[in-house]
């Protein structure tokens, strides 16, 4: 599906798409590590509380369900929740978890020499250079300023996301029903955006989820 961004509606493409895909891919892999430990409670943390705290099936749902909604075009695009949009803001941060982690173990990756130290920084910077993104604005591939990837980091995720409201998900389900109708209302959010909910897989739906989600990860455009 088409989705809807602050700069219109949008169907992720190109190196943008690559990025999506490759990081989605990852984080597949880490999740089912969660369930065939059959742990709910020690995955990794994203610092995206509404996405964190789901059970890993529901997490691999929620991925297929929101990386075909980037990925594939149609004429309407879903409505923004605090789940769907959660769950794209941890794939973001997912990618920034990578860069930080290669940068830290660079000169390890660079020894066993069979992984390309700089592969995610790489991909960013493929993204902003297709956006347009003049090249004396860009750090250089080998920079190892974690401040200069989160900046580059969260205008791209910004081409995407509209904001952060998604992190004010457990205080809204929180508050009165006054106190959460009247921050609604200030900020021009929908009565349902926070209290969508997260797909619920049974047991026996995971393997088609994985590889529907291995798929889209694969296709190319």
């Amino acid at each position: 599906m088409t989705w809807h961004t602050e700069i219109g509606d949008r169907c992720l493409a190109g190196p943008e798409a690559h990025l999506i895909r490759e990081i989605v891919g990852y984080m597949d892999d880490m999740i089912a590590a969660e369930l065939d430990y059959g742990g709910d409670d020690d995955g990794l943390d994203y610092g995206i509380p509404v996405f964190d705290k789901l059970a890993p099936a529901q997490k691999l749902a929620l991925l297929e369900q929101v990386l075909r909604q980037l990925l594939t075009p149609t004429d309407k695009p879903p409505e923004l929740t605090a789940m769907n949009e959660g769950a794209i803001a941890a794939i973001y941060a997912a990618v920034g978890q990578m860069v930080v982690s290669e940068i830290e173990m660079e000169s390890d990756l660079d020894e066993m020499g069979t992984f390309d130290a700089q592969h995610w920084r790489k991909l960013l910077l493929d993204v902003a250079r297709a956006d347009g993104c003049p090249p004396t604005e860009l750090p250089a591939a080998s920079c190892r300023d974690e401040g200069e990837w989160e900046c580059l980091l969260d205008f791209i995720a910004m081409r995407v996301l509209w904001d952060d409201d998604y992190l004010d998900t457990e205080a809204i389900l929180d508050a009165t029903p006054d106190s959460a109708r009247r921050y609604r209302r200030k900020l021009g959010i929908e009565r349902d955006y926070f209290i969508a909910l997260a797909p619920d897989p049974k047991e026996s739906e995971i393997p088609a989820i994985r590889e529907r989600l291995r798929r889209l990860c694969r296709d190319s455009k």
